[in-house]
């Protein structure tokens, strides 16, 4: 004799295709700590972009007078290349710490796979701030309504007037 449990579990999971060659995500409307886990992300992104404004004027201070990029009098153009590296180290890091925390949340590769094509034509291909935004923006309200679905559905099995099938009316002594 055997048993098999678990079916009813994976058939709630929900597949959302990110791109037009039918690369996908999963997402378990089951897992209570997911909408936290999002909210700190969102909080995470907010927050390092604040320290990225407090470190870009430090960098402006230091680099005071400067300009990355300057252009003589012929038209021939000099590149700060310490200041620009700086900026291109301090950008980088932060794009790559994104890419590991929404991979963290929504599973590994998922904006190689939304940027599928900007990957094949560049495989060093690195997302950057309006690309993770454009990201946010479209995952967000497809998470809104996975997560309302679940919540109403919950709702609903928890209505303090539903009656279950074993429920019995046990009148109150007075």
């Amino acid at each position: 004799m055997s048993y098999s449990i678990g079916k009813k579990l994976t058939e709630n999971l929900v597949k959302v295709t990110v791109n037009d060659f039918g690369d996908y995500i999963m997402l378990d409307p089951a897992d209570a700590s997911f909408q936290t886990r999002y909210i700190n992300l969102l909080k995470w992104v907010e927050e390092k972009q604040k320290e990225l404004g407090k470190l870009a004027e430090e960098k402006d201070k230091q680099y005071e007078g400067r300009q990355i990029i300057t252009q003589d009098e012929d038209g021939n153009s000099e590149i700060d290349l310490e200041q620009l590296s700086d900026l291109v180290e301090i950008q980088t890091k932060f794009y790559r710490e994104c890419e590991e925390q929404i991979n963290a949340l929504f599973g590994q590769d998922t904006l190689k796979k939304y940027f599928r094509v900007s990957y094949e034509v560049n495989p060093g291909f690195l997302p950057d701030e309006d690309c993770i935004a454009d990201f946010l923006e479209e995952i967000t309200p497809v998470l809104n309504a996975v997560y309302n679905a679940r919540f109403e559905r919950v709702k609903g099995r928890y209505n303090r007037n539903r009656k279950g099938k074993n429920s019995k009316v046990v009148p109150i002594n007075e």
